[in-house]
């Protein structure tokens, strides 16, 4: 990767994790007023399979989002688990309330003992990054996790499920960000201050 991304990477983790706590939790408080209106949407009539993560390093915080989802409706929560033998980078655990937690290699609690399904078989799917841009592009934190998890989405349009929706500070945006050809674009982002569509939002 070119230097100049990397400090881009490095500048924009910088720039979330300078918030203060007290900044975070208004921000995490809004964003999740954002995301009550996607999920009044009809689209969510029916009970979803909602995948979300755990927040670190200055992410904008998803806890007040599951304890809503948990508390409030009938989706299921599910989180990443990492593989490193298995075809798929990633496969996704249902999560409780009761749910019992290990930590992966990069010490972020996951799952164990509970149903796991594939990415294919997810409806909504809220990513971390580091970095968006303005049309969906996403920079991740440098692993790859989430475009090879969700590569088969490639040959698929960013409306087709599961809808993989950008969840960050609304300072992580950056004008235009470069792409690859394995990079796999949002369908919308939330932030604590709206909704951003990319692709003929379901409330644009």
């Amino acid at each position: 990767m070119p230097s100049n991304l990397n400090q881009l990477r490095k500048d924009m983790r910088a720039r979330r994790q300078q918030l203060s706590q007290s900044m975070q939790t208004q921000n995490a408080r809004q964003a999740l007023d954002f995301a009550k209106q996607l999920l009044n949407n009809s689209e969510f009539s029916k009970p979803q399979k909602i995948a979300l993560f755990f927040t670190q390093d200055g992410e904008l915080s998803t806890a007040p989002l599951i304890q809503y989802l948990w508390q409030e409706t009938q989706h299921e929560v599910y989180l990443p688990v990492l593989h490193t033998l298995e075809k798929e980078p990633m496969t996704f655990a249902h999560y409780t309330e009761s749910s019992r937690l290990q930590k992966n290699r990069f010490n972020i609690p996951e799952p164990f003992n509970t149903k796991s399904i594939t990415a294919a078989e997810l409806d909504w799917v809220f990513v971390p990054l580091v970095a968006y841009d303005q049309t969906g592009n996403r920079m991740g934190m440098g692993g790859g996790f989430y475009d090879r998890t969700f590569a088969f989405k490639q040959q698929s349009r960013p409306s087709n499920k599961p809808y993989l929706i950008g969840w960050a500070h609304s300072l992580q945006k950056v004008a235009s960000l470069p792409t690859q050809p394995w990079d796999i674009p949002l369908y919308a982002l939330i932030n604590e201050k709206q909704i951003d569509w990319f692709e003929n939002g379901l409330l644009s």
